[in-house]
C-alpha cells in the first residue's frame, strides 16, 4: 500500500535537514498575514436543527432541556422580526427567506412545542407551515418564488436530500403532528406522502426521508 500522505516539511516530525527546517518556519512565521474574513452568519435553518438536537437531548438530561429553552427564546429573539421569520439574525434584509428555513423552523418549534408544552411554538410552527404552503406551492408543484434556494429547480415537488431529512419531509412532517391547520393543507401534504414512487424508491440516497416518513405514518 503506498502512503499517500504527504509528509510535514516544517514542524515536529519534518523530514529534511532541521536547521534549515527551523529557517523556513521562522521565515513563515514573520510574514504578515492578512486578516480573513470572519463567517458570522448566524442561519434560521442551522439553528432550528440545533433546536431540534437539543428537544430530542432533553429527554435524557434535564441540562439539555433548559439549553433548549435558551435555544428557542434565542430564535425567537433573532429569527422572528414583526411577526415574519427572517433567514439572517440580525440582518433580514440581507436575503429573503426559502423553503428550507419555514420548513425546518416550523419542524423544530413543532417538535419543541410538543415536548416542552409550550403552545406559542406551536403556533408558530403552524404559522410557518401555512406561510410556507402559500408562498412555495402552487397546484401541488413546489415553485421557485420569493427567490427560494430550494427546490433548486422549478417544478420539482420532491426535494432531494442526501445528508439530512429533506425541507419538504420535515414541512409534511410537521403539517401532519400539528393540532390544528387548514385542512387543505393537511389534505395536501397526505397527498404527497402517497407519491413515493418505484422511482424514488430505486434512489434512497435522496429520497430516503420521504420514505422513512411514510413507513412511519403509513406502514
Amino acid at each position: 500500500m503506498g502512503d499517500f500522505l504527504a509528509k510535514p516539511l516544517v514542524g515536529i516530525d519534518a523530514q529534511g535537514d532541521p536547521k534549515r527546517n527551523s529557517n523556513i518556519r521562522r521565515r513563515l512565521q514573520s510574514v504578515e498575514k492578512p486578516s480573513m474574513p470572519i463567517d458570522d452568519k448566524r442561519l434560521a435553518s442551522w439553528n432550528a436543527l440545533m433546536l431540534q438536537a437539543l428537544v430530542e437531548a432533553a429527554e435524557i438530561d434535564d441540562l439539555y432541556r433548559e439549553k433548549a429553552i435558551q435555544q428557542y427564546r434565542y430564535m425567537s429573539d433573532a429569527f422572528i422580526v414583526d411577526g415574519q421569520l427572517v433567514r439572517f439574525a440580525g440582518n433580514g434584509g440581507l436575503a429573503e427567506i426559502t423553503f428550507e428555513d419555514y420548513a425546518f423552523v416550523g419542524s423544530a418549534f413543532l417538535q419543541y412545542g410538543k415536548r416542552l408544552q409550550d403552545k406559542e411554538a406551536i403556533e408558530w410552527a403552524r404559522e410557518f407551515a401555512s406561510q410556507a404552503y402559500r408562498y412555495y406551492l402552487v397546484d401541488s408543484v413546489w415553485q421557485m418564488n420569493r427567490r427560494a434556494l430550494i427546490p433548486s429547480e422549478p417544478g420539482l415537488w420532491v426535494v432531494q436530500d442526501k445528508a439530512i431529512t429533506s425541507p419538504m419531509t420535515q414541512w409534511i412532517e410537521t403539517v401532519l403532528g400539528l393540532p390544528e391547520i387548514d385542512p387543505m393543507i393537511r389534505r395536501e401534504a397526505k397527498e404527497m406522502l402517497q407519491r413515493v414512487t418505484r422511482e424514488m424508491l430505486d434512489t434512497p440516497s435522496y429520497y430516503g426521508s420521504l420514505i422513512a416518513l411514510r413507513n412511519r405514518i403509513d406502514p
